[in-house]
């Protein structure tokens, strides 16, 4: 069920894909999460998270990556010569791999290290 947001606008990003220049979509959506990733930083920080942060986690998660992924995996058959394509798959799927299973375990390394507060422990 939590990823009904991301598959809804991945159908949606697929289209988009389809119709606009890949390059300003990957573009455009790596500026609007960032975006929202500062804008949530900056709520944390100050200690203001009201309604609004929500609204920016979910673009920041769920729009951005939907809309993003779509254009992203369109994009390698541009860049890769037809001999070298396998390999170019496989690459790409050790790179999400990789990602999800580096990523938290860097997040729990900095959790123990720095505690929940992000002062140390």
């Amino acid at each position: 069920m939590a990823a009904s947001p991301s598959f809804f606008f991945s159908l949606i990003g697929g289209v988009v894909a389809d119709r606009v220049e890949r390059r300003k979509i990957l573009l455009g959506s790596q500026y609007v999460q960032m975006a929202t990733a500062g804008l949530l930083t900056i709520l944390v920080t100050t200690g203001m998270v009201p309604r609004l942060a929500h609204s920016l986690s979910f673009i920041h998660f769920w729009a951005g990556p939907g809309l993003r992924r779509p254009a992203y995996q369109a994009l390698i058959p541009t860049l890769v010569e037809k001999d070298d394509m396998p390999n170019a798959i496989a690459l790409n799927s050790i790179q999400f791999n990789v990602a999800v299973m580096v990523g938290p375990a860097l997040a729990g390394q900095a959790l123990a290290k720095l505690g929940k507060n992000g002062v140390s422990a």
